[in-house]
């Protein structure tokens, strides 16, 4: 497998990616900064900062503006067709629904679902939900 550490001209990698070329990579990829250990399997990502150790699920749409940013911290999770607003930071840890409709900033290790997205329930010490 080839080694790349850019994608097109507009995502750019921290490190390495080894890159399985039966995997479609999408083309609506544009100014994306990704974390060490993350993954996405989402197309619809415009000026995202991604941390560390995150997951984004399927047809997650996030598209931020140049002054305006959208913040995915270390260890969070974004579940299938979420849609996160412009400039919306997303806390450490933090798990969003499916389908949930981000309008706010999520603060770490809360779980988030709806439309609009509010607030369910706070992680517990070993990082968990119950």
């Amino acid at each position: 497998m080839p080694v790349i550490t850019r994608l097109f001209n507009f995502v750019t990698l921290p490190f390495r990616l080894l890159l399985d070329w039966k995997r479609r990579i999408g083309f609506r990829l544009k100014n994306v900064t990704m974390g060490r250990n993350s993954y996405s399997n989402s197309s619809f990502l415009w000026n995202v900062d991604i941390g560390d150790n995150v997951r984004i699920a399927r047809n997650v749409h996030a598209r931020g503006w140049p002054d305006k940013k959208i913040v995915i911290a270390d260890g969070a999770f974004v579940g299938y067709g979420a849609f996160i607003r412009e400039g919306i930071k997303i806390g450490k840890g933090a798990i969003i629904g499916a389908n949930a409709v981000v309008t706010k900033n999520v603060p770490a290790g809360e779980l988030w679902a709806g439309v609009p997205a509010k607030f369910i329930k706070k992680a517990s010490k070993n990082k968990r939900f119950t």
